[in-house]
């Protein structure tokens, strides 16, 4: 589990380069600084001291890809800014739930385990509600905000989503949450917020006393 988040997370590198060779998009050395702190930052959370999180497993390449997949998407919302937002949105959730549905009827019935339907159905009224508050807005807000910004800070940003975990983890399931988690989600969170904190303090200190 720890590998495989390591490898998604890698997607803020892959953005930053096919943003350059694709997009003409410089590499600033802040940017590099930004990307540092926040895999170290990554790296603390995850007690990821064993080295390199070279992929190993299924999943593990399963993860790598879907970091790569982001990368390029995130590319192509930069490339095609005049998209609607809710047009975007709506297209994700069509193409989601129509490859979702035919994953379900290929593989669904063969696995073992597989809870039956009403199992399913139980979940509904709870789930429906999260997903239309919760997960449509924030598709929503990526697919907005996404094309406006540049691909590697992105995927900075993204990586938020670590220290969100690790917050909620901690509160509602117990997980531990010490200094190590602290540092952690400093780290990750400075590295989101470098570029725009600098470019601020740049912008005033420019301004005319």
């Amino acid at each position: 589990m720890v590998r495989a988040t390591l490898l998604f997370y890698l997607t803020p590198l892959w953005s930053t380069l096919l943003a350059r060779f694709v997009l003409g998009e410089p590499i600033t050395l802040l940017r590099w600084i930004a990307m540092a702190i926040a895999i170290l930052g990554m790296l603390v959370i995850f007690r990821a001291d064993v080295g390199i999180p070279l992929p190993e497993r299924p999943g593990d390449w399963i993860a790598l890809s879907s970091g790569l997949l982001w990368a390029v998407a995130s590319i192509l919302l930069r490339a095609d800014r005049n998209s609607d937002a809710i047009d975007l949105l709506t297209q994700n959730f069509i193409w989601s739930a129509i490859i979702a549905a035919a994953l379900l009827l290929a593989f669904g019935r063969g696995l073992p385990g597989s809870p039956p339907l009403a199992t399913y159905l139980a979940q509904l009224p709870w789930l429906v509600p999260a997903i239309i508050l919760v997960v449509m807005t924030g598709v929503y807000a990526s697919m907005w905000g996404t094309p406006k910004l540049n691909p590697g800070l992105v995927g900075l940003l993204f990586m938020t989503e670590i220290s969100v975990g690790a917050i909620t983890a901690a509160i509602w399931s117990g997980d531990p949450f010490g200094w190590r988690e602290v540092i952690g989600v400093v780290l990750i969170s400075s590295a989101g917020m470098l570029e725009s904190l600098w470019d601020l303090w740049r912008n005033r200190k420019a301004q005319p006393a």
